[in-house]
């Protein structure tokens, strides 16, 4: 995604895109990392079929004006 943003606007889309996350802000890189390992761990070894989100509230909001 990034690598067809011009390096001196990505400050400025990063800021575009983290005001239209409900969390405020776009992850770190070990939120959706630690998630997966969750998944990948015996502590989720009960669950099936469902979907785990982890996008700082963007699918609960609807839609994103960018």
């Amino acid at each position: 995604m990034w690598s067809n943003v011009e390096p001196n606007l990505q400050p400025a889309v990063r800021e575009v895109l983290s005001g239209e996350i409900p969390l405020g802000r776009l992850a770190r890189a070990e939120e959706p990392a630690r998630a997966a390992m969750w998944l990948l761990s015996a502590e989720s070894s009960y669950v099936t079929g469902s979907h785990l989100v982890c996008d700082g509230g963007t699918l609960a909001k609807g839609s994103v004006s960018v």
